[in-house]
């Protein structure tokens, strides 16, 4: 898929320190949001990260063309990195995870009702929809 000048969905997605996630993620999101036939991106901030993640975020730029890369020079934080990234979004509907991980999970689960129940989803949220996950916080 090209890479989308006015696509339907924005996916945000905060990362720090995900090398490893990164290469299991990015084609599992891919295989969802195709089957919504409809345009999409997917935006990572990488928010300073120290290992390798925006290395490999920018290597597979080039191998998924719907994929964008937005990079702070150092730790601003999660929330920082979300407004960030939900004011870049291009997508008439976007969303965005507190957590990478959970937004993982999240696609994975609604792979088994069908790609379409994550758009249908947003359908009432014109700006914007989160996805978070206040169980997994560790403090």
């Amino acid at each position: 898929m090209e890479s989308p000048k006015f696509p339907i969905l924005s996916v945000v997605v905060p990362v720090y320190n995900e090398e490893g996630n990164l290469p299991l993620l990015i084609p599992k999101l891919e295989e969802v949001l195709k089957g919504l036939g409809q345009l999409y991106e997917i935006l990572f901030v990488d928010d300073g990260s120290s290992d390798g993640s925006r290395r490999i975020l920018k290597e597979m730029t080039r191998q998924y063309p719907f994929l964008r890369v937005l990079c702070f020079k150092e730790n601003r934080g999660l929330s920082a990195a979300l407004a960030a990234g939900m004011r870049e979004a291009r997508g008439e509907k976007s969303m965005h995870s507190v957590k990478q991980g959970y937004l993982f999970d999240a696609v994975l689960a609604k792979c088994s009702k069908g790609a379409g129940a994550i758009l249908n989803r947003f359908t009432a949220y014109p700006v914007s929809n989160s996805v978070t996950d206040f169980g997994r916080d560790s403090f």
